[in-house]
C-alpha cells in the first residue's frame, strides 16, 4: 500500500498537535493523522480566526473549545473536544490574548 496522502478538510479538525516529535491533526470525527510539516508551517496555514496557537505544542479550533478554566499563576487550561490526553494550557503571557480571540 505503500504512503497514502489523504485529503483532510480544515473544517474537520479539533486541533493539531505535537506528539513525541510527531504533529498531528485530530478531527472532528476523533480521527488522529500523522502530519509530515512543522507546527509552524501549519500555524501558517491556518485561518487566525479559526484557529490558535495556545503553546508550542498546541493549535485549536475555537469549535472544539469545551471549556476553558483559570489554572494557577493566571495560566488558562483548555479542553477540547474530542478530549485530548495531553493537557492544553495556555501561558499567562497569552491569556488576555486567547480569551479576547475566544470571545470571552
Amino acid at each position: 500500500i505503500g504512503d497514502q496522502l489523504l485529503p483532510i478538510k480544515t473544517a474537520d479538525i479539533a486541533y493539531f498537535y505535537i506528539d513525541t516529535g510527531v504533529v498531528k491533526a485530530v478531527t472532528i470525527q476523533e480521527r488522529s493523522y500523522v502530519l509530515d510539516i512543522k507546527l509552524e508551517e501549519v500555524e501558517e496555514a491556518l485561518d487566525p480566526t479559526l484557529f490558535y496557537r495556545a503553546n508550542r505544542q498546541f493549535i485549536v479550533r475555537r469549535e472544539a473549545i469545551v471549556t476553558i478554566k483559570l489554572h494557577f499563576n493566571s495560566k488558562l487550561l483548555v479542553e477540547v473536544h474530542p478530549p485530548c490526553s495531553e493537557r492544553i494550557v495556555v501561558s499567562k503571557a497569552k491569556a488576555s490574548d486567547f480569551k479576547s480571540w475566544v470571545g470571552r
